[in-house]
């Protein structure tokens, strides 16, 4: 089965293009077998498959026209989509019940029967991106009858004492067991209570999720001890108090928690009662701590006096003091991209942002996944412009933010998405339709030639650079000075792999084609019919030319310079037709007829 997808319809950014189609037009009727446009198939994707991302199911059963660029679906095909889009549906719902385990302590109550869940849904997509309906129909099944187990099974095991879980590390991560313990490597899966502690290392990481789906993030060089971790497995209302001796913190309140949990963090210098699904505190030394709230409340206590921070503010508290008034925190950085996600060729990205005005330095986040936990490098600049080294193969999340002169952290830039696909094929290099014979044929010395080829690709025509849009698009005007010119496209992608085109465009003066001489006089655009006659003209070297006559084709090659004649005898023909073809395509350039006076 043939298959084609819309230009840049596969690239990297799937998800973000699927929202930006056409209205649907079909060509069907209502219960029977279908036929759509090929630029549709998302839309059909959504209604038959219950979502665009399962296209390649549609796109798997239909058949492909690629003369009219549409597929088709059977009414029996249909049939087996409406019965996949149910177990979809089934899909869904299970991973709404995901989320809701999650929010009742599924992480930490029923962490391997969850983790298998998840490996359904990852083989649930699998399937799908393999076109499998039959196996992802099943494993659809399997997935809602699963989901209910281990929600039975969470409810079940709520009675456990279990306070956190150590869910990510990254390099050196230590743990102590209660204030008099020795620290320890710490491994992922630990579970920590009250009075423990733990610790990063030099570019290391570590998460910490809690029973409510509350998780707290150490950054590099941090040192943190559950000083309480209690929860009333009635009401299922927890209290957590982190102190925070050193380094910095990143504390994400889950929904549940903010609606049914204490959340306190201490440091040297403040204490901070938060209510926020993102709240930022860094104590830079025994007397300063900064904080940057992105979302909801924090009551933030220091020296007989308190602030409340809302949505995007910040403060400074230093040592014997009260904390500052409220700042507002530095706006996020946006790039000129003109859209969040690319495609790149090799291990590195030139990365620009425009600068945020009253930012002292920028962080640039690189992480594997789009939460931006585990496996996350930062990197530093003093301007708006760094060079991402060592980007590993496959998808990746960028984000930017900026410091003001407090060292406050600002709001995160929007997520960027970098594709790193280690090329193996050149470039695309596709003209549009006027320039796909290898011989073109122009009617004027000035021309345009057209086309698309890879999104920040390097393109040369006749060895001169010629800028490609985002969308791959480009144009260069051409002039043809003598009777042809030699063209030569090559387009380089990142990884130095090149694609070459060749055409050749030949200039075709009409005027100078027809302005023909008669052996006979001509009357009222008619010529007078003679016993025998000659027509003589001048062409260009590279023409033969024909005439059609009685049901005859006479043939005739035109000269170094041009020069032609045929002789021919009319007889009782109606017309002569003149044609001129090109030798080397055998493409007609151009032809017209010429009546002959009546008969009487």
């Amino acid at each position: 089965m043939l298959t084609f997808f819309p230009a840049g319809f596969c690239k990297t950014a799937l998800p973000l293009l699927l929202g930006l189609l056409l209205p649907l037009t079909l060509q069907a009727q209502q219960t029977d077998s279908i036929d759509f446009p090929a630029s549709q198939i998302a839309e059909i994707s959504t209604r038959f498959a219950g979502s665009p991302q399962n296209w390649p199911i549609v796109n798997s059963l239909a058949e492909y026209d690629p003369q009219t660029n549409r597929f088709y679906l059977s009414a029996a095909d249909i049939n087996l989509l409406r019965a996949f889009r149910d177990g979809f549906a089934q899909v869904e719902e299970s991973r709404a019940l995901y989320t809701t385990l999650i929010d009742r302590g599924a992480r930490v109550l029923a962490r391997e029967e969850l983790q298998t869940l998840e490996g359904k849904f990852d083989r649930f997509r699998a399937h799908v991106n393999e076109a499998a309906i039959t196996a992802a129909t099943e494993t659809a099944a399997e997935i809602a009858a699963f989901s209910q187990d281990v929600s039975e099974l969470v409810e079940a095991r709520r009675l456990m004492q279990v306070e956190a879980r150590l869910e990510e590390i990254e390099n050196i991560v230590e743990s102590r067991r209660g204030l008099l313990g020795r620290w320890a490597s710490a491994e992922t899966g630990d579970l920590l209570q009250q009075d423990d502690g733990i610790r990063t290392g030099e570019d290391s990481q570590a998460r910490l999720e809690f029973v409510d789906g509350s998780d707290i993030t150490l950054s590099a060089n941090t040192t943190a001890v559950i000083r309480k971790s209690s929860v009333d497995r009635i009401t299922n209302r927890s209290e957590v108090d982190i102190e925070l001796s050193s380094g910095g913190v990143l504390t994400r309140l889950s929904a549940a928690a903010r609606n049914q949990a204490t959340y306190n963090l201490e440091t040297p210098t403040s204490s901070s009662q938060i209510n926020s699904s993102s709240f930022w505190a860094e104590n830079r030394s025994d007397e300063i701590t900064t904080m940057s709230n992105y979302d909801g409340i924090v009551l933030v206590s220091a020296g007989n006096m308190e602030v409340n921070l809302a949505e995007n503010e910040g403060t400074i508290v230093r040592r014997g003091q009260g904390p500052s008034a409220p700042i507002r925190l530095l706006p996020a950085p946006s790039t000129d991209w003109a859209r969040p996600d690319t495609v790149i060729y090799i291990n590195r990205l030139d990365l620009a942002w425009q600068a945020v005005s009253g930012a002292r330095r920028y962080e640039v986040d690189l992480a594997r996944r789009d939460t931006f936990l585990g496996n996350v490098r930062t990197f530093r600049a003093n301007e708006p412009q760094l060079t991402l080294t060592d980007i590993p193969t496959g998808l990746n999340y960028v984000r930017i933010r900026a410091f003001d002169e407090n060292e406050l952290r600002g709001i995160d830039s929007r997520t960027l998405q970098v594709l790193y696909v280690e090329s193996t094929s050149p470039p695309p290099l596709i003209l549009d339709s006027a320039f796909r014979p290898e011989v073109v044929y122009s009617f004027s010395r000035e021309t345009e030639i057209t086309g698309t080829t890879e999104a920040r690709s390097r393109l040369q025509i006749n060895g001169e650079r010629v800028s490609v849009g985002p969308d791959g698009r480009f144009r260069k005007p051409l002039t043809i000075t003598g009777e042809a010119l030699e063209v030569s496209l090559t387009a380089t992608n990142a990884a130095g792999l090149t694609r070459e085109v060749n055409r050749t465009l030949r200039y075709v003066d009409t005027a100078r084609l027809f302005d023909l001489n008669w052996s006979a006089p001509v009357q009222d655009g008619q010529l007078q019919r003679m016993p025998r006659m000659l027509v003589r003209g001048r062409a260009y070297a590279f023409l033969t030319i024909e005439a059609q006559i009685n049901g005859q084709v006479l043939r005739q090659r035109a000269g170094n310079n041009g020069d032609w004649a045929l002789q021919f005898e009319p007889d009782e023909a109606a017309q002569i037709t003149i044609r001129f073809i090109d030798r080397e395509s055998g493409n007609t350039v151009a032809e017209r007829s010429f009546p002959f006076t009546p008969i009487r």
